[in-house]
């Protein structure tokens, strides 16, 4: 794992600043107050040129931390799990080690795709949770969400005083977001309208990483072939990375002590 533990350490001694999209006018600020860069707002406007992807966006202030705001709503992740998810906890068996290089090298690259899949007990949501945790904690904004909870998320939308609008800027917030790990994508009820925002959300982030903007890490029970065609179009795309994951559950080997 040294080999590992050195991707890992250079990730986070060369952050990329990343605009966020879904800044709410009175979120708690992820700077100090009095800060010399943005007053203690947390968000700054970098002086760009037309046409660059941050032009006329807030981007995080220098001494901006992300672990500041709130994290269950912003990020999926608990205090404890972002603070404490290492890659260290997966445990070396069957194709473990084999899938945390890949979401490594797609960390440190700065986009594309990679797709978990295998049966359940793999360790798949262990993997996706650590990477959105490593690049919040490299100052990148991430989050982890399961399918179905990001397609409901958009049909809460419904409820605004303007559903169409607040539809966009949900669905912007999600492909929007420089890292996103998408757990259980298989497990979706296929309504006309989540089938529809399912290829909305995906395709945007296949579009973005295609122009190398973003990441998206996948995880299914689902062999990437058995996908809906669109979908598994994008997942074989040759420029990114499928690993397989086998082996008996590891839930079986489990006890207090394990989680320590």
């Amino acid at each position: 794992m040294k080999k590992l533990k050195t991707i890992v350490h250079q990730l986070k001694t060369n952050p990329q600043q990343a605009a966020w999209q879904d800044t709410p006018a009175r979120a708690p600020s992820p700077c100090s107050p009095g800060c010399i860069y943005c007053g203690g707002l947390g968000w700054v406007r970098n002086d760009l040129p037309v046409g660059h992807p941050n032009f006329g966006k807030l981007v995080l202030c220098p001494n901006g931390n992300l672990l500041r705001l709130p994290l269950a709503e912003q990020y999926g992740l608990t205090e404890q799990e972002t603070h404490k998810l290492r890659w260290e906890l997966v445990l070396d068996r069957g194709e473990a080690l084999l899938a945390v290089r890949a979401i490594l090298a797609t960390l440190r690259r700065g986009y594309g795709w990679v797709y978990l899949w295998g049966e359940f007990g793999q360790g798949k949501t262990l993997m996706l949770k650590i990477a959105v945790a490593e690049a919040l904690r490299a100052r990148q904004f991430a989050a982890y969400v399961r399918m179905a909870e990001m397609v409901e998320s958009l049909r809460a939308a419904f409820d605004a005083r303007d559903p169409s609008a607040e539809a966009e800027r949900r669905l912007e917030r999600w492909t929007g977001l420089p890292v996103l790990a998408v757990d259980e994508v298989d497990r979706l009820r296929q309504t006309a309208y989540a089938t529809e925002q399912q290829f909305l959300l995906l395709d945007r982030r296949y579009e973005q990483a295609i122009r190398q903007h973003s990441i998206t890490v996948l995880a299914s029970n689902t062999p990437p072939e058995q996908l809906p065609g669109y979908l598994a179009d994008r997942v074989l795309d040759r420029r990114f990375t499928i690993v397989q994951l086998t082996g008996a559950s590891a839930r079986l080997g489990m006890d207090w002590d394990t989680l320590d």
